[in-house]
């Protein structure tokens, strides 16, 4: 019997929890209801907040260019070449290629302030018109208000060709002011990753809140990383191929006096001379072969070499490019209004809730 006496009042105690509970919640629920007007007020204060932000915020425009570099040792074309000139001794591994592309070395050298600095003055075709980038980049900043109080900074205008030729203390002042502008434009801007680590896919994307800028700059610093690559990686071999052909045509236009001269001569005295003496025939049949011979070897070393040249050339390929109208990555007004209605309006719930839970606290203390 006492068992079941002290089971019961488990139970009725049990209820009677539960029952002040649901008591305290409906309180609770009537107490927010009652304050509708201030979580109306303050939520549709969020709104306004939310949308005039989102309309005097300068919209964000995201150009980007992926690309991929490629593995030569797994190009069949130039791996064919490298197999029939192994048949004769000679070695074309491409093992070697890809130099400063390979890892993360590009990730830096697009971040580099050589490059960005280089794409900054370049001048590119804006509708017709030629434009400098850096110019640009003054322009939408509104930079020249900002420096009005400078009145050699408030004219400044940057012109390559001009440029390279002043060394006066505007220049100076031009290379002081570009080195901040590259400083902001790769910690602002240039953003240079891998979207999958494990491939060799890479994206170079530019958010800038001018569009033309945008689209223009990311253009522009991936065809300066790949004209380096060409100057850098290939310089020695397109030398040895102009020498290589430079020798070849000589010996060709040599080779061409020899066979050709003695019969213009003949056809011009309108007879054939056969008194000439038998030695100076036999250095012209000689010098003849032997200019044979050191052409046959020209030829073949001028093919080798523009094998070698060939896959040493840039092994990036494109596979997106940055076109008009670009993304736009700013919220629009009326999202921003609704993400700042229901965003005050928790926050306004929240501290009324604080502030009950605070007065019946002090309550119960006193």
């Amino acid at each position: 019997m006492m068992i079941e006496s002290s089971d019961k009042s488990r139970r009725g105690t049990a209820e009677i929890s539960f029952r002040n509970l649901i008591l305290k919640v409906e309180s609770w629920l009537h107490y927010i209801a009652s304050k509708w007007a201030t979580i109306l007020v303050l939520s549709l204060l969020g709104a306004l907040t939310g949308y005039v932000v989102a309309r005097l915020k300068r919209p964000v425009f995201v150009a980007a260019s992926t690309f991929v570099i490629e593995d030569t040792e797994k190009m069949s074309g130039l791996g064919q070449f490298a197999g029939l000139a192994s048949i004769v001794g000679l070695d074309l591994s491409l093992s070697d290629a890809g130099g400063i592309f390979q890892g993360d070395n590009i990730l830096e050298l697009y971040k580099s302030n050589s490059m960005i600095e280089k794409t900054l003055v370049t001048e590119v075709d804006n509708g017709g018109k030629k434009e400098v980038l850096v110019n640009r980049f003054i322009q939408f900043n509104n930079l020249r208000e900002k420096w009005t109080d400078r009145p050699e900074l408030k004219n400044l205008q940057y012109d390559p060709a001009k440029d390279s030729l002043d060394n006066s203390a505007n220049s100076r002042l031009k290379d002081s002011v570009l080195a901040t502008i590259v400083k902001v434009v790769a910690d602002d801007y240039l953003k240079i990753e891998k979207p999958d680590k494990r491939l060799n896919i890479i994206k170079a994307e530019v958010r800038a809140p001018d569009e033309f800028f945008a689209k223009a700059f990311d253009d522009q610093i991936v065809k300066n990383v790949n004209d380096f690559y060409i100057q850098t990686k290939t310089i020695k071999a397109a030398q040895n191929v102009r020498l290589l052909q430079h020798k070849t045509d000589s010996i060709r236009m040599e080779m061409s006096g020899v066979r050709y001269k003695p019969d213009a001569k003949a056809a011009n005295e309108n007879r054939i001379n056969l008194s000439g003496p038998l030695a100076s025939i036999e250095q012209s049949q000689f010098s003849s072969q032997t200019n044979w011979a050191i052409l046959s070897e020209l030829v073949k070393n001028l093919e080798l070499s523009k094998i070698t040249l060939q896959k040493q050339m840039p092994l990036i390929q494109i596979i997106d490019r940055p076109k008009f109208p670009l993304e736009n990555d700013s919220i629009s007004p009326l999202v921003a209004a609704v993400v700042g209605f229901f965003s005050f309006g928790f926050l306004t719930v929240l501290w009324l809730w604080i502030r009950r839970l605070y007065q019946e606290l002090k309550t119960e203390v006193d």
